[in-house]
């Protein structure tokens, strides 16, 4: 199954809840996950279950290592039920009423883990949502405004704020290819965090050090053609900060202006 490690031998899984989607990758060991389960013997005796949300880092329930089985092998959002061994469930805490080769169907959802993406589908470059919104996604070529912070192996090599940058540009070099990738799959308002393998970005020496990506998309620019007349490029209008609510401006409106400044030609007048 795509993006999910295979399961060990004598382990089945039969999807009861398909994810609302796949774009985001399967826990990892060591992740704070939010998981619903219950156990049942193959009779559909009921063993236990979570009466609300359990919260733990993956890898480190110790009195079911089965969850450990089974959260790595589920999107966000989705239930399934897994068979195997009392063994494989419980491991060292197997209760004493239940032989070590009697079937238990573990049944999990997971309601929350980590927001990560494998962008470029290699593995090369996974990146992690820190801040969700709901607004818009950027689209190649579009100016936008920034901020950002490259480490190589935990030391700054670049870093900026409220940086103008143009999606495709290239003018950050290599980390360019990254940064674009990132940001087409992120929208208004969003932070993220990049973790690139070594040598999957060339930033000066770094070249053989992994680097980590620290991403802030803060605005989206909008270029318009309002010249007169015929629609010839000779006025571009473009929208440097997003405006809140609805309204728009209708012909003869009063509006209340600021200049902020005037340039001709790159000299402000």
């Amino acid at each position: 199954m795509e993006n999910l490690p295979e399961l060990p031998e004598g382990v089945t899984k039969v999807t009861k809840r398909h994810p609302p989607t796949r774009k985001f990758l399967p826990p990892s060991l060591g992740d704070e996950v939010e998981v619903k389960f219950s156990l049942a013997t193959s009779q559909a005796e009921l063993l236990g279950c979570s009466e609300e949300i359990c919260t733990y880092i993956a890898g480190q329930h110790l009195s079911l290592p089965g969850l450990d089985i089974a959260v790595q092998r589920l999107f966000k959002g989705e239930q399934a039920d897994f068979g195997m061994a009392s063994s494989l469930v419980y491991g060292s805490s197997l209760p004493a009423e239940l032989s070590p080769e009697s079937l238990v169907t573990l049944s999990v959802e997971l309601v929350s883990c980590p927001l990560r993406q494998d962008i470029f589908g290699d593995g090369g470059a996974l990146k992690e949502l820190r801040k969700a919104t709901d607004g818009r996604p950027p689209r190649p070529g579009d100016e936008c405004q920034i901020s950002y912070e490259v480490l190589a192996d935990g030391a700054q090599v670049m870093a900026a704020k409220a940086a103008v940058y143009k999606i495709g540009g290239e003018q950050l070099g290599q980390i360019a290819r990254v940064m674009d990738k990132a940001l087409l799959s992120m929208k208004l308002g969003e932070e993220a965090l990049v973790s690139c393998k070594a040598g999957y970005t060339m930033i000066g020496d770094s070249d053989k050090k992994p680097v980590t990506l620290y991403l802030s998309l803060e605005e989206i620019y909008q270029v318009h053609d309002v010249s007169l007349g015929s629609l010839d490029g000779s006025v571009l209008r473009k929208r440097i900060k997003e405006g809140s609510g609805p309204d728009k401006l209708d012909d003869t409106g009063k509006v209340c202006l600021r200049v902020h400044k005037i340039a001709a030609n790159g000299v402000e007048k």
